[in-house]
């Protein structure tokens, strides 16, 4: 969350309008070595400013040149000592314990940090920075009512910097407050365009939903970075959500031509063929997606897809078994491998199946439907009987059920009953039972 840039508060300012006050001799050494510092020659300038404060151990301001060098070396521990030399000496300024401040935040000493910032507000209220960035450390401290109380105040004192709205929005999207979140990142866009942050909102767009929404800011971000592969992908998502799989192809598409190891991208597009029913397609996507992440069960599951919609039963038989190896509690793989072994005319190995799905869901109606309908075709009447049972029991208007339960009865000699249950599936909806009803019942 803490997205700090090597900044260094008034380093510029600070060494271009001290240049004319310093005087000869070793005050010459701090002259020079703030013009190294000002050319990014960080380790000369030490070299001079140690040899100041030889001279001036007393002075402030060399240890504070020292902090501002350590800080251009990223020895950030070696700037908290420069710096609290420097305040010890005299040089209490906000400028000192802001610096100081950051100086903590990179070295990861959080509560050193906010202490400091805490001491620039006190020195000076209307800091919206010392706000900001002390928000920004909250946030990282799991403190996020504080941190978004101080975004609020530095939003209050600076109302037109979009960094403050986009990092208030990020922390409001983490803490569950989505739409607040959506408007912090639409006014950061207003204040300043951003091709991620389109990206932002188009996300939360389709977090609830609003897929049309969505793509109108995915395709601003696209407009404004068309290199960004994860752009693409967000929009064919929602393209998809919304049934228009031939464009959500055409993103993927484009996609690809990016990051050809981008296995969601393989993925999603699989799927969109899959919707196409153009399944030989499908399978060239879900092969290259199980070739990059092999142990992503879902690509298996998908591709066991594409072959049952082919008719290639063993072949979607043995993704399935992978899925179940890499997922165990898979409760579609075991619903799926029940479905193939039934078109395999397997019925015994489909009713093990259905069992491994009811003994995790004993409420699955359309379950105990299929499980009867294994037991049925597998001749076994009297257990196909208690699975129709128990699925309307659950499930009380299953036209089709009464019927098979008829169709079950019969096989029993249960005609009467049978002719109930027949009456039944007709009066819910089921009437392709007519002609058992007609030849049997009248």
């Amino acid at each position: 969350m803490v997205r700090f840039q090597v900044y260094l508060l008034f380093l510029f300012f600070y060494l271009t309008q001290t240049l004319s006050v310093l005087g000869q001799n070793s005050s010459n050494l701090l002259l020079e070595g703030k013009k190294l510092l000002q050319n990014e020659l960080a380790e000369e300038a030490i070299v001079l400013f140690e040899q100041f404060i030889d001279a001036n151990f007393e002075n402030p301001e060399g240890y504070y040149c020292m902090g501002l060098a350590s800080m251009k070396l990223k020895e950030y521990k070696k700037a908290t000592i420069s710096f609290a030399q420097a305040i010890a000496l005299g040089k209490a300024t906000k400028e000192a314990y802001f610096n100081r401040a950051y100086a903590y935040t990179l070295n990861h000493d959080f509560l050193k940090a906010i202490r400091d910032y805490d001491k620039v507000i006190e020195l000076d209220p209307d800091n919206d920075e010392a706000y900001f960035y002390r928000a920004e450390i909250k946030s990282n401290i799991n403190r996020e009512k504080e941190a978004i109380e101080d975004y609020n105040r530095a939003i209050q004192l600076s109302p037109n910097n979009h960094e403050y709205y986009y990092e208030r929005g990020l922390l409001q999207s983490i803490v569950g407050s989505y739409e607040s979140s959506l408007a912090d990142f639409k006014k950061s866009v207003t204040l300043k365009p951003n091709d991620y942050v389109y990206y932002k909102i188009g996300a939360i767009e389709t977090k609830y939903g609003r897929d049309k929404l969505a793509i109108e800011y995915y395709s601003k971000a696209i407009e404004m970075n068309p290199q960004e592969v994860k752009y693409y992908d967000m929009r064919a998502f929602s393209l998809m959500r919304l049934g228009e799989f031939q464009r959500a192809i055409e993103d993927l598409n484009i996609a690809e031509t990016k990051d050809k190891f981008d296995v969601d991208l393989y993925m999603e597009r699989g799927l969109a063929y899959l919707s196409l029913e153009k399944y030989h397609d499908a399978l060239k996507d879900f092969n290259k997606a199980v070739a990059l992440a092999p142990q992503n069960s879902k690509h298996f599951y998908h591709r066991s897809r594409a072959f049952f919609s082919l008719e290639k039963y063993e072949l979607a038989l043995i993704d399935l078994k992978k899925v179940v190896e890499l997922e165990p509690d898979h409760l579609d793989a075991h619903l799926f491998i029940g479905d193939a072994y039934m078109e395999m005319k397997m019925y015994a190995t489909a009713v093990t199946s259905y069992s491994v799905y009811l003994e995790k869901e004993s409420d699955a109606y359309s379950i105990f439907h299929k499980r009867g309908d294994a037991y049925f075709a597998n001749k076994e009447y009297t257990k196909a009987m208690l699975d129709y049972n128990q699925a309307l029991a659950l499930q009380p208007d299953l036209g089709i059920v009464y019927n098979m339960r008829a169709q079950t009865k019969f096989q029993l000699n249960q005609a009467q009953e049978a002719c109930a249950d027949l009456i039944l599936a007709k009066e819910n909806g089921y009437s392709q039972g007519y002609h058992l009803l007609k030849n049997n019942c009248e």
